[in-house]
């Protein structure tokens, strides 16, 4: 055929198809299929690809701070909970040894553990005592976690406490 594989053609080969009027546009070396090959990328082309690479990045990024976002207020979420059901199990065990209502544990709250990282905001809890008016009955008690930044309410939750009188009897 004229052409050598992997090569360019022969002076010959490329003078017959001259007089044939059969022009060769580009000596390029042609595969075994006898389509010419590209052997390379060139620097545009990488430059192009680098472009996309960083367009398609950067809209992947608000969704990974929206994500860190979410995580840091479920982690705070998740502490607030946990404060709120120590506290209340804790009510619920001093309420069942002590079936009154005044000594309930109100005065006897402990300061809310520190964060362990500072982007978790610092947390403070609070509970309230609602006494029955008659006895024996049932005493409300309801536990608030809130942020100390903000003030805003994080978790609460309310237990009810059996009780059988207001005070402790004097002897």
């Amino acid at each position: 055929m004229g052409y050598r594989f992997g090569g360019a053609p022969s002076s010959a080969s490329v003078e017959r198809s001259m007089r044939r009027g059969v022009h060769i546009v580009s000596t390029a070396p042609l595969s075994r299929s006898g389509i010419k090959t590209d052997a390379g990328i060139s620097m545009a082309e990488i430059i192009v690809a680098m472009f996309l690479i960083g367009i398609l990045a950067l809209s992947v990024l608000p969704i990974f701070a929206q994500t860190m976002k979410l995580s840091a207020t479920n982690v705070t979420l998740a502490r607030a909970n946990q404060l709120v059901n120590a506290r209340i199990d804790l009510i619920r065990s001093q309420g069942e040894k002590n079936p009154y209502c005044n000594p309930l544990p109100v005065q006897t709250i402990p300061k809310a553990p520190e964060p362990a990282d500072s982007a978790t905001p610092a947390l403070t809890y609070t509970q309230a005592v609602a006494c029955p008016p008659t006895y024996p009955g049932v005493a409300t008690v309801t536990v608030t976690v809130k942020r100390t930044d903000t003030g805003a309410v994080v978790s609460s939750a309310v237990t009810l406490i059996a009780v059988q009188a207001a005070a402790v009897p004097t002897p």
